[in-house]
C-alpha cells in the first residue's frame, strides 16, 4: 500500500479497508501481522485523514501492542506508524501516552533494530514538545539512559533527534 497512488490509498480507507487490517494486525499470523502494519504505515503516513481514521477505530492500542511483537520488522512499522499518528496531534499523542505507549516505545531504544530506534526517537520527542506530562513520563519509563547513550553512539538523524 505505501507505494499506491493516494487516491488508492483513500479508497482503501473508504471501503472499511482499516478495521480489517487492524484485526489482522492483532490476531494474525506474524506474516499477516507483518502485512497489515506496513500497510498501515502506508495509508498513514501523508494522509491525515486516514491517519484519524486509524485512531477512530482503535488503531493506537493496537499499534501499541505491537511494539511487543517478537519480530523486529513489525515493532519497527507499528513505531513508524504510531510516530505518523502522532504527528501535531494532542489528541492521539494523549492517546498513546493513556493506552501505555511511552513505556513500550523506550523499550525499543534499548531493544529495537537500528531503523525503530530511529523511529522510536522521532516519536518520543513528538510526544515530549510542548508536554511536560509526557517529558515526565519518558523519563519515569526509563527513557533519559538510553537517549543519552543514542545521542553518543547513534548514527545522524537518531542523534539529532535524541538531542
Amino acid at each position: 500500500v505505501r507505494q499506491v497512488p493516494d487516491n488508492l490509498q483513500d479508497a482503501v480507507a473508504q471501503a472499511g479497508g482499516i478495521p480489517p487490517l487492524l484485526r489482522l494486525l492483532a490476531e494474525g499470523s506474524e506474516t499477516a501481522q507483518g502485512q497489515a502494519v506496513a500497510a498501515l504505515r502506508g495509508l498513514v503516513a501523508h494522509n491525515p485523514e486516514n491517519r484519524a481514521a486509524v485512531a477512530q477505530a482503535g488503531g493506537i492500542i493496537t499499534l501499541v501492542k505491537a511494539l511487543g511483537a517478537s519480530k523486529s520488522s513489525i515493532q519497527e512499522q507499528a513505531v513508524a506508524t504510531l510516530r505518523s499518528l502522532i504527528l501535531n496531534n494532542t489528541e492521539n499523542k494523549l492517546t498513546l501516552a493513556q493506552d501505555g505507549g511511552i513505556p513500550a516505545i523506550v523499550v525499543l531504544l534499548t531493544d529495537g533494530n537500528c531503523a525503530a530506534k530511529e523511529h522510536a526517537v522521532g516519536a518520543l520527542r513528538s510526544l515530549s514538545l510542548g508536554s511536560q506530562e509526557n517529558q515526565v513520563a519518558i523519563a519515569q519509563a526509563g527513557g533519559i539512559p538510553p537517549l543519552v547513550t543514542l545521542l553518543s553512539d547513534g548514527r545522524g538523524i537518531v542523534k539529532e533527534h535524541a538531542a
